[in-house]
């Protein structure tokens, strides 16, 4: 049964799966391009951690105390994250790097997150496989 889930969950992953944007193949980007680019590579994360939090969900989706708890420090984290962020960006404001720099944090916090999440709970202490694949904490990692 747990194989099945994970060759589901696999497949809906890699269908979801976004072909990279022209804007972020450039060599030479402007930074318009860049702020896109780190935009698209926030939300493509973002993706892949609401893909591992279902995941969690589906497999502690008899416990609803522990749905309740998970959905409140989701809730949580995305508050933290964007003031986290946000006070970061002000290290930056003025420049015409704020911007880059608050998706930036984004992203890393959404991978971050992600990773937690992964570990915490679609992991098993056992040889089990993980029911996902881990994840990556950093960009061009492979």
């Amino acid at each position: 049964m747990k194989k099945t889930i994970t060759a589901i969950i696999l497949c809906i992953s890699t269908i979801n799966a976004v072909e990279k944007p022209e804007f972020c193949t450039k060599l030479e980007a402007s930074t318009i391009d860049r702020e896109h680019c780190k935009h698209w590579k926030m939300k493509e994360s973002e993706r892949e951690m609401n893909n591992y939090l279902s995941a969690a969900q589906k497999r502690y989706s008899d416990d609803k105390k522990f749905i309740s708890l998970l959905q409140k420090s989701q809730a949580m984290w995305i508050k933290y994250s964007e003031s986290e962020c946000l006070t970061y960006e002000h290290q930056w404001s003025g420049g015409s790097i704020s911007t880059y720099m608050y998706l930036e944090c984004k992203l890393h916090m959404t991978k971050q997150r992600t990773y937690r999440i992964w570990d915490n709970y679609l992991t098993f202490m056992d040889s089990t496989p993980p029911l996902l694949p881990e994840p990556k904490t950093r960009e061009g990692e492979n």
